[in-house]
């Protein structure tokens, strides 16, 4: 927790944040802006299943206004933290429950030899097509089939992660997740026959 904050803190050049969740909270939030205004070029990458949290979306589109780079890969695990000389690597998403509530482990290197070659698999992460660019223009809104909760709409994913994760019974919904309108839905089909 206090290296990925001081690794944030002494970014200089360059802030590479790998993780697939992504609710930085407002003191880390500050600490990525503060890189920013530093003149650090701030790279994120989430999984795309961290834009079913509207927090999350709304953190984002506060780093990209201040012109952070957010991209999205679809397969995303890595949990990544580099800047020129610091990685931390290991299991702790970007997430408060992650330092609070989960046994995480890291591992901080200032090898240059390592800092080198997880820089290089982070490049590599951005072939192909499983990646693209964060725009929040795009993000259109709609229902946990679970509780009615606004989340990103992803017919896919149609439950919010936390209440997924809390949930014995991970299949079935009580709202469309398009209208959010009470219906019987579940995840194979989320919306409601009106919005089918």
């Amino acid at each position: 927790d206090y290296a990925i904050d001081n690794l944030f803190n002494e970014s200089k050049y360059y802030l590479y944040i790998v993780t697939p969740y992504f609710l930085a909270g407002e003191n880390r939030l500050k600490s990525i802006i503060d890189a920013k205004k530093r003149g650090c070029m701030v790279i994120i990458l989430i999984h795309r299943n961290a834009l079913n949290e509207i927090r999350t979306i709304d953190e984002l589109k506060r780093l990209k206004d201040i012109g952070c780079r957010i991209f999205i890969h679809s397969h995303l695990h890595s949990k990544i933290y580099l800047n020129e000389q610091t990685a931390i690597t290991g299991s702790a998403n970007l997430l408060k429950g992650s330092f609070d509530n989960s046994l995480e482990m890291g591992v901080e290197s200032s090898n240059v030899d390592h800092l080198r070659q997880i820089h290089s698999t982070i490049i590599d992460y951005f072939d192909g097509d499983s990646i693209e660019e964060f725009n929040p223009m795009d993000m259109k809104m709609g229902y946990c089939i679970k509780t009615k909760q606004n989340m990103n709409y992803n017919t896919t994913y149609p439950i919010k992660y936390d209440v997924y994760k809390a949930s014995e019974d991970k299949t079935t919904g009580k709202y469309c997740h398009s209208c959010g309108k009470e219906s019987g839905t579940n995840l194979s089909k989320p919306l409601c026959q009106e919005c089918s």
